[in-house]
């Protein structure tokens, strides 16, 4: 009968603590969500080039590579993390591109981190035919966060920055 009582005392702890750390995390994920939302974030650089290094397939490459800065007001760090950012040309979906590693802003601090995307020849070529002709080509990119807190999650999806290259035609 003891080692019942034992067992069943057991199970009470693990449950407890299991509850416990489960509101543990999702205060957590609640600090890092009202963190990320006192976080500035601001287009440093954006880098256009054709690759001939990019292992996928294609002999080359149209890649942009861009360079935020975020800023993070907070005294702890902020995590961004499930996040896919949409590349749109003229209005047009060019590509996807889908986190894999997560982003972590210091506290306190201004943190630069980057996004490439790799265009397949296939759509790049009417973003260099207007390159070469001096057309207007904007790009816009919008960010689609999936939001989660313990097992709920919604995705959030925002118009990150414009960027308008040849803008007088």
């Amino acid at each position: 009968m003891k080692a019942t009582v034992f067992s069943f005392h057991r199970l009470t702890l693990l449950c407890v603590i299991f509850i416990i750390s489960g509101c543990a995390t999702f205060k957590q994920q609640l600090k890092n969500i009202r963190g990320l939302s006192k976080c500035d974030f601001e287009l440093d650089n954006i880098d256009k080039y054709i690759s001939f290094k990019e292992h996928n397939g294609n002999i080359w490459n149209y890649v942009v590579s861009i360079d935020f800065n975020g800023m993070n007001p907070n005294d702890a760090q902020v995590k961004i993390a499930n996040y896919k950012l949409e590349l749109f040309v003229n209005d047009n979906h060019l590509t996807d591109l889908k986190s894999s590693d997560e982003i972590l802003l210091a506290a306190n601090e201004t943190t630069t981190f980057n996004i490439k995307a790799v265009i397949a020849p296939s759509n790049a070529l009417d973003i260099l035919w207007k390159k070469l002709r001096n057309k207007r080509i904007e790009y816009r990119v919008r960010g689609t966060f999936l939001l989660k807190i313990g097992k709920i999650s919604k995705p959030i999806s925002l118009n990150l920055f414009k960027y308008v290259e040849n803008g007088d035609e």
